[in-house]
Order: C-alpha cells, then structure tokens, then sequence
C-alpha cells in the first residue's frame, strides 16, 4: 500500500504570526504617526531704545539773537565825524547752541549822499579785527579810536554790495565767544561835498555746522 504524505499546514502569514515583540513595534510606530506636528519652546525681547534728542545751532551778538529782527549795535557810530577821524567799538559772538561751528562775517552798507550829490560810503575805510577790543571812547578832536590785540582780518571799502569782512574758519565750542572789533575811517582826503552824509554800515554773522 502507497503510503500518503500529508503537509503540514504552513502557518498563516499575518499578526498572530508576528512575534509579540513586533506587535508592540508596530503599534508604537503607529502612535507616532498619529500625533501630528510637534511644537517647540519659543521665547521673544523686546529692546527699545533711548531717547535721541536734536542738538541746537545758535549764534548770539553781544547776548542777542539779531535774528529775525536786526540788532543795532549802538557803539559802532560817530556824529560829526572829520576827514582822518576813526570810531572803533567791538561786540562779543558766542557760541549759544549745544553744536560747534565755524562763523563768517559779510558786512554792506547804504548811505544818504550830502544835498542828494556826494555819497560818504567811498570815502569810509573799514577793517575787522577778531578776538581784538575796542579803546575808550574818544572825545576831544581829532577823534582816533583803534581795536587793540587780536587779529586783522579784512580792509575793506563799503557799500549796498554784500562782501566778506571776516572770512570762514574759525571754529567756536558750545559756550565759547570772540569778539569782534570793527573800525570805521573818514578818508583823510574826502571831499568837501560829502559834507552832511550818513553811512549806515551792516554786518551778518554766518554759523555753519562744523
């Protein structure tokens, strides 16, 4: 007699042929994927700043603004004036403002010529001295007041065209002044039609930015 072979039945493929082990395996991974996205710690600082504040620029004649009404500088005059007499006064420029800056001075003048005819602003020489003081107030003829120490910085002849009288460069602190001296001459020469003639001379003093 034939013997039969029977086969043994194979194990079926599937979970409960998965060793536990790998059951727990899977579930772990499943769990993973189910979480969603995860979120990180996070943290923000907020700095602000301090506070900026705009600096000033000011520049002051003898204590005033001059701006935006003129200040009239009172010294600077002679009446009566005769051929080769001078007038001399000096005036202080400081630094007001909290910037330093470097001043210019221009100077012009108008005039009222004698009986309509003779102009006085030609026969009147004019020089700046910076960081120079004025001499005392001359009163017996022939008046001759001069600016004493400091430095010369232009001679020139006046009228309504503006021209430099201290040039650009000198630089001035917060809080620091110089002086200005300014002469003024009746040419020894004039001639006798500007008799009665006015001269009004004036000066801008420029502060830039150094």
């Amino acid at each position: 007699m034939t013997g039969v072979r029977h086969r043994a039945e194979r194990p079926r493929r599937g979970l409960a042929a998965l060793p536990v082990g790998a059951l727990l395996a899977v579930g772990f991974v499943g769990t993973l994927g189910g979480a969603g996205t995860l979120a990180y710690w996070n943290d923000t600082s907020t700095v602000q700043g301090g506070t900026v504040t705009a600096g000033s620029l000011d520049v002051k004649v003898d204590g005033q603004q001059g701006n935006p009404s003129s200040y009239t500088w009172k010294a600077l005059q002679m009446t009566n004036m005769a051929p080769g007499e001078r007038v001399a006064a000096s005036i202080p420029i400081s630094n007001a403002g909290t910037t330093p800056f470097t001043y210019a001075v221009t100077g012009a003048a108008t005039g009222v010529p004698a009986s309509g005819v003779a102009s006085m602003l030609p026969q009147v020489t004019v020089k700046a001295y910076v960081g120079a003081t004025a001499s005392a107030r001359a009163t017996t003829y022939p008046r001759n007041e001069t600016c004493s120490g400091g430095t010369e910085a232009l001679t020139v002849v006046l009228d309504e065209t503006t021209e430099p009288v201290v040039p650009s460069g000198a630089v001035l602190a917060p809080g620091e002044s110089t002086t200005l001296c300014v002469t003024l001459e009746l040419a020894q020469a004039a001639p006798n039609d500007v008799q009665g003639a006015t001269m009004t001379p004036t000066f801008v003093v420029t502060a830039a930015q150094s």
